[in-house]
This record gives C-alpha cells, structure tokens and sequence, in this order.
C-alpha cells in the first residue's frame, strides 16, 4: 500500500509540474484530475478502462451530476468597434478546480489586454503576471473570475466575420475527460446576424438564439474549438 501511494504522489507531483501549468490558446484549461480520482485510478484493477478513455475525439455527453466537474462559464461581447479591430470584451469563470499547491493560466490571444481577476475563492492568493493568472493555495471547489479584452474577431473575404474560442479540454496523461462549458456571445444584432456554428448544432450541442445573443450550454470530452460566422448588415441600408 505504501509503494501504492508512493507511485501515486508521485503522479501528483507530475501533474503540478505539468498539467496544472496550463498553457493554452484561449483561457480554457487543460485541468488534472483531482488527487482522489488519480489513486481511484491507481487502484482500479479493471481491464475496461483502456478502451474507455476518450483520447481526444470530441464526444458531447450527457450532464454529469453525480460529482463536481470543471466548468467554464463565459461572456463574451461584440460591439459596433469589435468589427473595426477585432478586439472583444470578455468574462471568464473557472469553477471547481482540483486543489493544488499552485496553478498558473498562461494565455495566449492576440493583442490581450486589461486582463484583471474580479472575483475567487477558496484560493489562498490569486494575483495577475502579464498575460497570466497565478493561484496559489487552491482548495476544493474553487473558482476564479477574470475579464479581459483580446483580439477574437476577424473578417473574412466575403465580407462577413468570424469568432473563434477555444480549445477546451480536461486532459490526464492519455486521455481527456469530462468539461462543461457555458457560454454568452453578445452581438450588435443591427450590424450581425448569425449564420453558422462549428461544430454544427446536434443533439447534447445546441445553440440557443435570442435577439443580439447566442447561448451555448453543453458537457463533452475531448477537445471542443468553436467557430461563429457572423454576416453583415450594411449600416446604410438600415439606418
């Protein structure tokens, strides 16, 4: 049993100097699994698992609701200076992270600006470094908030514009396992309409429609990249 836990705390130990430094292109996060589901994984004898584990194949899934799983809730908002300079505003909460000594969010958009933490908890000390989030002392269940600006829009050669986010996983060694992501695209609906949605709308992954919003609630493994097509409307003709 000693040896056991040895070999698990060792993985721990790789997960903290790894996995939980999170490097990504947009402020989703690969997350580790927590430490009790690292030894469950250590003691688990079964031959099933292999097969089983989602090696990065996204896959939409029903909610999980017998444990806490990490989730992404986010607001992002386009305005008429959006479709000018590609620069949108963002809002961005990660709830139930594992509990870790220490945990950075390094992000990489283009042109990110006024990234500030507004909110966490059950964090010992959260602090911003450039274009990254330092937590220290991140106890079970914890959160953290944090708004921004980045470049997420761009137009196309047709004339209409894109947004992109993304990717979010949850990865572990090999395989991935399960997100829930939530999020709020605000729009001026005078100057866009929506045209399209990659991955296209499917059953566990549809995208509601309101007047100047799009709202996106769904849980999968794997890794999810997410594309909107927006189309123009000439301002002279509605004005």
């Amino acid at each position: 049993m000693n040896s056991c836990r040895t070999v698990m705390q060792a993985a721990v130990l790789f997960l903290i100097s790894l996995s939980v430094t999170i490097f990504t292109t947009a402020p989703i996060s690969a997350e580790p699994l927590s430490e009790q589901e690292i030894e469950d994984w250590f003691n688990d004898d079964s031959e099933q698992d292999a097969d089983d584990v989602n090696e990065g194949r996204l896959e939409f899934i029903t909610p999980v609701t017998d444990k806490d799983i990490l989730s992404t809730e986010g607001l992002i908002t386009l305005t008429d200076d959006s479709l000018k300079t590609g620069m949108v505003s963002l809002r961005q909460c990660y709830r139930n992270l594992d509990a870790v000594a220490e945990m950075d969010v390094v992000y990489s958009y283009r042109n990110m600006k006024r990234l500030q933490i507004v909110s966490s908890g059950n964090i010992a000390d959260a602090s911003v470094v450039g274009n990254s989030i330092q937590l220290q002392g991140v106890a079970g269940s914890a959160f953290v908030c944090v708004t921004a600006e980045a470049q997420l829009l761009e137009s196309t050669e047709d004339g209409s514009y894109r947004l992109s986010y993304g990717p979010y996983y949850r990865r572990f060694l090999d395989g991935y396992y399960p997100y829930h992501v939530t999020m709020t695209i605000a729009y001026p609906q005078n100057r866009l309409v929506f045209a399209v949605i990659s991955p296209s709308s499917r059953p566990l992954f549809e995208l509601q429609k309101q007047p100047g919003k799009l709202l996106m609630d769904t849980w999968f493994e794997g890794v999810l990249q997410v594309d909107i097509t927006f189309s123009a409307i000439d301002a002279e003709a509605v004005e």
